[in-house]
């Protein structure tokens, strides 16, 4: 039961990050995003703070110090804008990075992991698979550029205000925070449900997992699957 809650926790955190943020976004409160900001470092540190790494202790207490000097300074707004961008643009490269001469597709790659017995993929599987490793690199590329544009515009907290520009469209902060820490998630949720169904229509000949199975198995990957997938 432990290990399941130390495997869940991350999530929580990265959840509780989103509403934190969208919050400080929406109601102005520069507290709140600070909250935020520790919530989503835990989150990404958790790994190696449940090992024990020294590092990761020191990584943590230069977080807290930077956002005590960022309440300082009544900077807090800022680094809210960074995690949208910044997390879409690595998965974009997760996905886009394998379509490259040589490199085998990130999608061909979880299907492999989850082919019972793990048997050869069908030509028409490879080929599917090329495509939607393609789809995702493209989603998530336009949804960084989005983050991108509407961080630029933001006002009254936007990077081109913060960087002494006026901006020539005007973005108010809360529409924002709605599309990076709401309307993001959902897009990808939606395209992610919306491949699996096509891809249960598309392959209607061969015995595919069900919804929450498929969902169960890819939750079941180990870390060190997860981690060749990357590569």
């Amino acid at each position: 039961m432990i290990a399941g809650i130390s495997r869940a926790l991350p999530a929580v955190l990265s959840v509780t990050y989103l509403l934190l943020a969208h919050g400080a976004s929406v109601l102005h409160r520069p507290r709140l995003a600070l909250l935020a900001l520790l919530a989503l470092a835990v989150a990404l540190l958790m790994g190696p703070l449940q090992n024990g790494r020294k590092f990761s202790w020191l990584v943590l207490a230069a977080v807290v110090a930077g956002l005590w000097w960022l309440d300082a300074h009544e900077l807090a707004m800022l680094p809210l804008y960074a995690p949208p961008v910044l997390l879409t643009v690595f998965f974009a490269w997760l996905f886009g990075h394998t379509l490259l001469p040589g490199a085998v597709p990130l999608v061909e790659r979880f299907a492999r992991l989850l082919e019972p017995g793990n048997e050869p993929l069908p030509a028409e599987v490879v080929r599917y698979a090329r495509r939607v490793t393609g789809a995702w690199t493209l989603l998530l590329a336009s949804i960084a550029l989005v983050n991108l544009l509407l961080a630029l515009f933001a006002t009254p907290h936007g990077l081109l205000r913060a960087w002494g520009f006026e901006t020539p469209v005007e973005v108010p902060h809360s529409v924002w925070s709605w599309f990076a820490n709401v309307i993001n998630y959902g897009a990808i949720g939606a395209f992610f449900i919306a491949e699996y169904l096509w891809r249960r229509h598309r392959f209607a000949h061969r015995a595919q997992l069900s919804f929450v199975e498929f969902c169960r198995r890819m939750a079941a990957i180990p870390v060190a699957g997860w981690r060749a997938l990357g590569r």
